[in-house]
């Protein structure tokens, strides 16, 4: 759907008007089971194996039996105080609530609703465990992450950055659509937002305040990785 909604904004108003001024294209799709590209994940029996480890979850887990549960009491006692109901919040149900909250602010920019319940200082807690859950399983935690996209990097580089630099004939756009599973792992074999330590569940407030990898920069609602070759002339590159 993303690339059908691209498409169409990149070719509304160039096509004839028989055709409703829309220019006719044609997107490729591959079965997501068969997508070595975008979608190594899928066919990659050891990374199934690391992503459900002991070891790709001990942080995340450790970061929420610490620092989530607190936010669960908290909330309890807030709902007890003004209602009758009566109730125990897990981790799961807190996790919903922040990414409740998070979609009251983006699609109706209402911060009085879900979001009332939890403050400033919550949400950057949620926030981390979020990025330690994604740093171990998708990112920089295990080098299987993104080695795994090594392939889509050659794809990228011989089929367009290499023909460029050599002078030779490339596509003008190469456009690829996938998810936030593809992005994170192709910015971190790109070597972007990478801490100078990882991320762990006994972190400080000044670390997890400063830290580079951040989910809601590296892959919020909608993120694009772009290549550009520029050519700045004088023969240097």
């Amino acid at each position: 759907m993303t690339a059908m909604a691209f498409m169409q904004s990149l070719f509304e108003g160039t096509g004839a008007p028989e055709l409703g001024y829309f220019q006719p294209f044609f997107v490729a799709a591959t079965p997501k089971n068969m997508d070595p590209l975008l979608r190594p994940f899928d066919v990659c029996g050891a990374y199934e194996e690391w992503k459900k480890s002991d070891d790709a979850l001990r942080e995340a887990f450790s970061f929420a039996q610490s620092r989530v549960l607190p936010i669960a009491e908290k909330i309890e006692r807030k709902i007890t105080a003004t209602s009758e109901a009566v109730g125990v919040l897990d981790l799961a149900d807190i996790n919903e609530l922040a990414e409740l909250c998070r979609l009251d602010i983006y699609h109706l920019q209402k911060v009085d609703g879900i979001c009332s319940l939890l403050d400033e200082e919550d949400m950057v807690v949620l926030e981390y465990e979020y990025d330690v859950k994604t740093y171990w399983q998708k990112a920089y935690g295990n080098a299987i992450n993104y080695k795994m996209f090594a392939s889509l990097w050659h794809f990228l580089k011989d089929g367009a950055l290499t023909p460029l630099l050599e002078g030779k004939a490339a596509p003008h756009l190469n456009a690829m659509f996938a998810h936030a599973e593809t992005t994170i792992p192709l910015v971190s074999l790109l070597g972007l937002f990478r801490d100078d330590q990882p991320l762990l569940a006994n972190a400080s407030d000044a670390f997890i305040a400063d830290r580079a990898w951040k989910g809601s920069c590296v892959a919020p609602f909608l993120a694009n990785v772009m290549l550009e070759v520029f050519d700045c002339g004088g023969g240097g590159g």
